[in-house]
């Protein structure tokens, strides 16, 4: 998805083929990509963006935190809505395996498991090419 800022369009008119057609144009400040699925979701890898694929192949009830809405320390990747008994269950997709990035890795994998407990949130590791985890049931 592109999102431009521009400035105030400035409108003219054109003789053509006998009559006066207005045209606008305006000048663009800034430009930003975001990579996005094809239902809108915003997405930081390839990898988030097959999780986000099987999560809406399977009819799952999800919701993607924006980066913007979050004030804690540990930013999920996805919460799955739809886990009986469990109000919301967190979703981790690790993607790399940088020395700075395991280091948050082991983080984000205690607060996790701090937080909610063993087992009770859900983690693919694909840096390491493993196949992607199988979603908790509803």
């Amino acid at each position: 998805m592109v999102i431009a800022e521009t400035e105030p369009p400035e409108t003219s008119f054109r003789h053509i083929d006998g009559r006066n057609r207005p045209s606008s144009c305006s000048a663009v400040i800034d430009v930003a990509l975001m990579t996005v699925s094809p239902r809108f979701i915003p997405l930081d890898s390839g990898y988030e963006s097959a999780v986000e694929e099987k999560l809406w192949q399977e009819k799952r009830a999800f919701i993607k935190p924006l980066r913007y809405d979050g004030e804690e320390d540990v930013f999920r990747d996805f919460v799955l809505k739809d886990v009986a008994g469990m109000d919301a269950l967190s979703m981790e997709v690790y993607a790399m395996n940088t020395p700075e990035y395991l280091l948050r890795k082991q983080e984000k994998t205690s607060h996790y498991e701090s937080e909610y407990g063993p087992g009770r949130w859900w983690s693919w590791n694909a840096a390491e090419k493993t196949d992607m985890a199988v979603f908790p049931s509803v």
